[in-house]
């Protein structure tokens, strides 16, 4: 105490004097900084508390990427946070953080396009994707359709056309020659066979 210099006393709340000091009209302690706000002394509290509304507070981002700022740099921030709620732009269902989204959900989303793995230049759902480079991609690599028959040719798809209609000289020739040599097979099989049956007959006569 002031004047008898007692450490130890009983203190009690004047109400009235409590009620003067907290209408008081007062400044927000961030003035310097450049908050205008003017009010109640028992207001400034909650004004600069994290829940308040002083554009000068430190707060926390809201999407708990555990960034600390001032309440006027805020919507900035969270608009370019990296934890910030993101929908897949591609299949507009799958949602998670931008930074999930953008670096591991879309190196699975079915619905991004990539590129043809053949270099065709199309840009191709990733579930469409295989099909097309395996089925209809004109720079797919085919074999002739008479390589059964000896056609050793090998190119890309959109060259197979020309390629049967220039090669089909050559085509007749290897095919002729193909159905020959089947044809000399089976007639060796068929010669084969008619020796067993020819000499299972002499087997079966002997035993009689």
């Amino acid at each position: 105490c002031p004047l008898c210099k007692s450490e130890v006393f009983q203190s009690i709340v004047d109400k009235n004097h409590g009620r003067a000091l907290s209408s008081l009209k007062v400044y927000c302690t961030r003035k310097e900084k450049g908050c205008t706000w003017e009010g109640e002394l028992g207001k400034l509290i909650r004004h600069t508390s994290a829940y308040g509304d002083c554009e000068y507070s430190l707060v926390p981002c809201t999407h708990q990427c555990g960034v600390i700022m001032v309440r006027s740099s805020l919507k900035t921030h969270e608009s370019i946070c990296l934890k910030r709620p993101t929908t897949c732009q591609y299949c507009n269902h799958y949602v998670s953080t931008y930074v999930e989204v953008t670096i591991t959900h879309y190196n699975q989303c079915p619905e991004v396009e990539l590129l043809c793995v053949n270099r065709c230049g199309k840009s191709i759902k990733r579930k469409n994707l295989s099909k097309h480079s395996s089925t209809t991609c004109p720079l797919k690599v085919v074999k002739c359709e008479y390589v059964h028959c000896g056609c050793r040719w090998t190119g890309r798809q959109k060259d197979s056309v020309n390629h049967m209609k220039t090669g089909s000289i050559d085509h007749s020739r290897i095919i002729t020659l193909y159905f020959t040599k089947q044809l000399q097979k089976q007639q060796e099989i068929s010669n084969n066979l008619s020796k067993q049956l020819k000499k299972q007959g002499d087997e079966i006569k002997s035993l009689k």
